[in-house]
């Protein structure tokens, strides 16, 4: 509002008011705390945001962790979670200060598969959510339990669960087209014989 102030003499005699001076009492601190993902996969990283606004306009921040052992001074800093974990950030202006929470949730990776072979065919651990991959490429529309190869080489497959966190991929499982029919020991093999000349 608008205040003046008038003085009044010895004498009794009054000042002229003041001019008016415009006072405008600040707004209570406020703040808001986000977060790129509220959840992800063990090994993401995101990124923290809290944003202080009204009160004096001049805001520090101070985070912290449970569990513990993460702090930081930014305004945005970027996280690594191993685990659930609720994050608390302080805002002050200076003359009060808030607090305020957001939890990330940290999902376990997939469980990793693992290849078995029957016939010409590869054979994952896991029934559903599979991507094969062919010298660590993903193999185009290759999602099956079931996968039969076409070319020599290294194969893996990768497992999505039902929350979208991969598991590592499977040990590489080399398969090989032989010329005759000697055993590979822990290689799938194939047997392929020259025609015979007429």
């Amino acid at each position: 509002g608008s205040y003046q102030v008038q003085v009044v003499g010895a004498n009794g005699c009054p000042s002229p008011l003041s001019e008016p001076y415009e006072y405008f009492a600040p707004l209570p601190l406020e703040g808001i705390v986000t977060a790129t993902d509220s959840t992800i996969c063990v090994g993401e990283v995101l990124q923290l945001f809290a944003l202080g606004h009204q009160g004096t306009g001049s805001y520090s921040y101070s985070w912290t962790s449970a569990p513990p052992g993460f702090a930081s001074n930014l305004p945005d800093p970027f996280v690594n979670p191993e685990e659930t974990t609720l994050y608390t950030v302080e805002i002050s202006d200076g003359s009060n200060t808030i607090t305020l929470n957001i939890e990330i949730v940290v999902n376990p990776l997939a469980a990793q598969p693992s290849i078995t072979v029957s016939g010409d065919s590869l054979i994952s651990s896991s029934p559903v959510n599979n991507q094969w991959f062919f010298y660590g490429n993903p193999i185009d529309q290759a999602t099956e339990q079931v996968f039969n190869p076409s070319l020599d080489g290294s194969y893996q497959v990768q497992v999505i669960d039902a929350n979208g966190c991969p598991s590592a991929l499977s040990e590489p499982y080399e398969y090989f087209v032989l010329s005759n029919s000697q055993p590979l020991s822990g290689k799938i093999q194939r047997t392929s014989f020259a025609p015979k000349a007429i």
